[in-house]
């Protein structure tokens, strides 16, 4: 085992919120000794995985894809969990919804504000927005709705080493978009 490779949590992070986003789903793989133990770097990453999803679990789970899924400059191959980690921005986003929240997931850690265009009031994919929340912080939020997109001031605390998220309210009902799935053929 000394020689294996382990992705780390944010490569992880953001493969599975790029994957949710999309209504996709992810795999985790935890190698085992012979005697189904695990090393010690495993239980360290388990943990800061469960940290993780500790603070911006409610942005996954039991979620639907969006509208649209994200945006950003960032392309991501078919296929992609077993390839080297791609070059995220804080540009890059990622969406869910729940419960009549949009969750906004941003991909790197930001350093200026974040531009969420399809937030814009002239892009028409939700209501106005009501209240923006870093989730897994109290602090908080600047923000404005302007015609071209939603801006929001980059927080003082990151409540995650890696992906962030906020969650986002509307003055009136989204209504969550049909998502068309595949039929599943009866089982013999």
């Amino acid at each position: 085992q000394k020689d294996d490779h382990y992705k780390t949590v944010g490569q992880v992070v953001r493969i599975l919120t790029d994957v949710v986003s999309k209504n996709g789903t992810l795999l985790l793989n935890i190698p085992q000794r012979e005697d189904g133990t695990i090393d010690d770097r495993e239980l360290a990453w388990l943990k800061d995985m469960a940290a993780w999803i500790a603070v911006n679990g409610e942005g996954i789970y039991g979620t639907r894809p969006w509208k649209v899924f994200g945006e950003g400059p960032t392309q991501v191959p078919r296929g992609r969990a077993a390839d080297r980690p791609l070059p995220y921005t804080s540009d890059d986003l990622r969406f869910t919804t729940k419960g009549g929240r949009l969750y906004v997931f941003v991909m790197e850690l930001p350093t200026a504000p974040i531009e969420v265009k399809a937030l814009g009031l002239a892009a028409g994919l939700a209501p106005r927005v009501a209240t923006v929340s870093l989730v897994g912080s109290s602090e908080p939020v600047r923000w404005r709705q302007e015609q071209d997109s939603l801006v929001i001031e980059v927080p003082a605390t990151m409540p995650s080493r890696d992906v962030i998220s906020y969650r986002i309210t509307f003055e009136r009902s989204m209504a969550a978009p049909p998502v068309a799935l595949s039929p599943t053929p009866p089982l013999p």
